[in-house]
């Protein structure tokens, strides 16, 4: 019971601290709507070009002269700033990629391609699927094409009918009509995916990840501050009139450590879901957002404990403690301002690290890793909770 009202005394404080109410979910929120409004407004402007090349996939099923012409010209150093040009043996793998986002599109030369270009009048096919007919990408890609198509079949033809006399000079500007408006050209709109769904939003890439790692930042700020009333009360005296109450160390401390935990629990499950209703983060598994909230919550408590069992003044605990969680959580969040979008090595040597770990896994619904996050982050926070317990027990028996 005497555990039960320590706690509860301290969430009370917590959750009527306007200061701690802004720092808990207010400056989280405020810093990922900064972002989010930032990257949309770029993500929603018309581009005037591509600022990378343009991924195409080249399915060539045509073994005549012709194609081998246009690979080398659409692979050749002239279009590496325009395209970037794989080859694939199969039509369907390669619209899957097209589907899932790995290129941008699909150029497919028939079996009868060369022969039907050669020789006017043969049905010889070229298509190209896309994702967006409008899009600037796609005009690119098609004004490329024409050129380079209306240049081979000019110069093949030139060099094989002018050379037998078999056509006049006279007649070569009629060869070169324009390829686009020729009806042997297919172009294929994606019916794997509509044209909203086409653009991957880079708001939706980055913004989960920001709020994920400003909401670990933020939640070992809380566990830290949360656990430094403790200072606060043992200067004021009201610990030590509580100890002659007869309520021991591991009383106290036990309160304590439960009244950060659930702060930081509520706080961290609090805001997935504002984030999802906010900005339409999905997050993956409740059950893996709460067994990640459970452990950031015993993580956060923990770390908050064993900073504090290392000073003796209230005075100092926030420079110390603002120093401390930079730094880990700098290194544990590294994944999102680093720009790798990957867990480095380096951030599993700090509890954020491995939140963040978490976090990804849930995203990508892989249970077995945020899983064994939610373990470990708890195992972190057990472990530190007891260093700082022993480091208490031993400052207070010296004072005794």
């Amino acid at each position: 019971m005497k555990v039960l009202a320590i706690m509860l005394k301290d969430l009370q404080h917590a959750f009527r601290s306007v200061f701690g109410l802004m720092f808990m979910f207010g400056i989280p929120l405020l810093l990922t709507a900064v972002f989010y409004f930032a990257f949309n407004g770029i993500g929603g402007e018309q581009s005037s070009g591509p600022a990378q090349p343009i991924r195409m996939v080249l399915v060539n099923q045509d073994a005549g002269e012709m194609n081998k012409q246009l690979a080398d010209l659409l692979k050749g150093p002239s279009m590496v700033q325009t395209l970037l040009v794989n080859e694939e043996q199969d039509v369907t793998a390669a619209q899957l990629q097209l589907s899932d986002g790995k290129t941008d599109c699909v150029l497919v030369l028939s079996e009868d391609f060369s022969t039907g270009y050669l020789n006017p009048g043969e049905q010889g096919t070229l298509q190209l699927y896309v994702k967006q007919s409008e899009d600037v990408s796609t005009i690119i890609v098609q004004n490329v094409l024409a050129s380079m198509l209306d240049t081979l079949r000019v110069q093949s033809l030139m060099t094989r009918e002018i050379g037998s006399g078999s056509i006049p000079v006279e007649a070569i500007p009629a060869l070169s009509e324009p390829l686009f408006n020729d009806p042997q050209v297919t172009f294929i709109k994606s019916k794997s995916s509509s044209d909203e769904e086409s653009a991957v939003s880079v708001v939706m890439q980055i913004i989960p990840n920001i709020m994920g790692g400003m909401m670990i930042f933020f939640a070992f700020f809380s566990g830290a501050f949360g656990a430094q009333s403790i200072l606060t009360e043992e200067e004021g005296g009201t610990l030590q009139r509580l100890f002659t109450t007869g309520s021991s160390r591991q009383t106290v401390l036990a309160g304590k450590f439960l009244a950060v935990w659930l702060t930081v629990v509520v706080q961290v499950g609090a805001l997935l879901a504002i984030s999802n209703w906010i900005f339409g983060i999905q997050w993956g598994s409740v059950w893996g957002q709460l067994a990640l909230s459970l452990g950031i919550g015993t993580a956060a408590a923990g770390f908050g404990i064993f900073i504090l069992s290392f000073l003796r003044s209230a005075r100092s605990a926030g420079m110390v403690f603002s120093g401390a969680i930079m730094v880990t959580g700098f290194i544990g969040i590294n994944a999102v301002f680093g720009g790798s979008g990957k867990i480095t090595p380096s951030a599993l040597f700090v509890p954020q690290g491995w939140a963040m770990k978490g976090l990804f896994a849930l995203q990508s619904a892989d249970a077995a890793v945020w899983a064994s996050a939610a373990g470990v982050l708890m195992i972190w926070g057990l472990v530190l909770f007891l260093l700082g317990k022993i480091r208490f027990d031993k400052r207070y028996q010296r004072e005794a």
